[in-house]
């Protein structure tokens, strides 16, 4: 999730913690897999990704 803070953009992510994963194991395999530019500054771990009565992520709680 993008969101701007003083023009610039601040990469977020929101997981759902199903195993003793930590923070810096994922920011490692997010370094593998994407340019820096796209790696999360912000890393939260979340109990389920909130979703609105059709379905869709509700960002707003986020």
């Amino acid at each position: 999730m993008k969101r701007k803070k003083n023009g610039e953009e601040i990469i977020k992510a929101y997981i759902v913690k199903k195993s003793q994963i930590t923070e810096e194991e994922i920011r490692t395999y997010c370094r593998a897999k994407l340019s820096e530019i796209k790696v999360p500054s912000h890393i939260n771990f979340v109990e389920e990704i909130p979703k609105n009565s059709i379905g869709k992520i509700n960002r707003g709680p986020l």
